[in-house]
Order: C-alpha cells, then structure tokens, then sequence
C-alpha cells in the first residue's frame, strides 16, 4: 500500500510539473525601438512642446504578433531645464492603429530617466501583425516651460501577444504557471502517502 501511494505521489508530481511547463509557454513579444529618427513627427525633430496636436508615430510591420493582447513602452525622457524648474508636464494619449489605447503623461517633477508603461489592448485584429503607434500630445500648456525630447537610443515598444499567438520572433513575458492546478495535484499524492502511513502504524 505504501508503494502504491509513494507511485501515486511521484505520478501526481510528474503531472504538476507537465502542468507548470504548459502554462509556462512565453508568448510572443518582439521589442522594437520607439521613437526612432525613422518616426514621424509633428514637433521640432524629436522634441515635444507645449503645443496641442504634437506627436511622433511610426509603423512597424511583419513583426511576428498576431492577436495582440498589450503595448509596453519604455520611454526616455530628457527634460530641459525650464521643464523641470516648471514642474511642467505633458500628457500623450497612445493609440495603436488608429484606436485609443490608453494615456500617460510625464511632469517635470519627475525629472529625466526611464519610465515603464503598459496598456492592455482590447478587441485586436487577430489576422494582422503590422502595427502603427502614435503618441499624441493632448494638453496645451502655455510657452516658456521647456521642452522634453525621448531618447532615440533607449526608448523601446513592446507588442505582446496573447499565449501562443505569433509564428516566430523572440520570446518573452512568461505567462504565469498555474499554481492551483499543480498544487491539488501534488496534495492529493502527499494525501495519499499519509493514508497509508497511518493505516501502516494502525496495523
């Protein structure tokens, strides 16, 4: 009986690591520079003022992410020095394709660096994998507060597709293992080894 619940453990434990490795599949993300002095721009190179309607866009296409499930952007911004005396602040709304995904802004408070955001996309075009993202600046603030520019160098996008969306490119954001499943699994084994522990001492 013993061994019989020492093989049901070992076979329970043997499902729960099946189990983690499928639900730990990566899905698909490709990172891409964004800006770049390839994108398109409303503003002074790639500068940003206090003007309404400035913006940068640029289209990436064939990059492997279909379904696409999420945007990360990690943004450089370098302020001028009015900027940061100002505590001025900008607000870009981010669209992909054409459709509002969502907004950031950067205050002068903050000072310059690297700042991480994300935006979950909603209803994606499951048979397209070319993508068009555009900041668009959405606040009109007075002149005379400075300026901020992206670094062209260490600004980056990421397109994240869904778990297992895609057919090729790099790998990346490890989906999360499911837990709950593995852990009933091994339970019901260390249940079982015990069960007969205890019938073993009984006897």
């Amino acid at each position: 009986m013993l061994n019989a619940a020492r093989n049901t453990l070992v076979a329970a434990a043997a499902a729960a690591v099946t189990l983690a490795a499928a639900g730990g599949a990566s899905a698909l993300t490709v990172e891409v520079d964004f800006p770049t002095a390839s994108s398109t721009t409303t503003a002074s190179g790639d500068r940003f003022y206090f003007l309404d309607s400035h913006s940068v866009e640029e289209t990436f296409t064939d990059t492997g992410v279909f379904d696409i499930a999420r945007v990360e952007l990690d943004l450089d911004f370098i302020q001028s020095l009015s900027f940061t005396l100002n505590e001025a602040e900008l607000t870009f709304d981010v669209r992909l394709n054409g459709e509002l995904i969502g907004a950031l802004s950067h205050n002068g408070a903050l000072g310059s660096g690297i700042r991480s955001f994300g935006f979950d996309v909603v209803d994606p075009d499951p048979l397209s994998d070319d993508y068009t993202l555009l900041l668009d600046v959405s606040n009109n603030l007075p002149s005379g507060n400075g300026s901020i520019e992206f670094g062209l160098t260490s600004s980056v996008a990421r397109f994240i597709g869904q778990d297992g969306a895609g057919g090729g490119g790099a790998g990346g954001g490890e989906a999360a293992i499911p837990l709950p499943a593995a852990g009933w699994l091994l339970l019901s084994g260390l249940g079982a080894v015990g069960l007969a522990a205890r019938r073993r001492r009984a006897g």
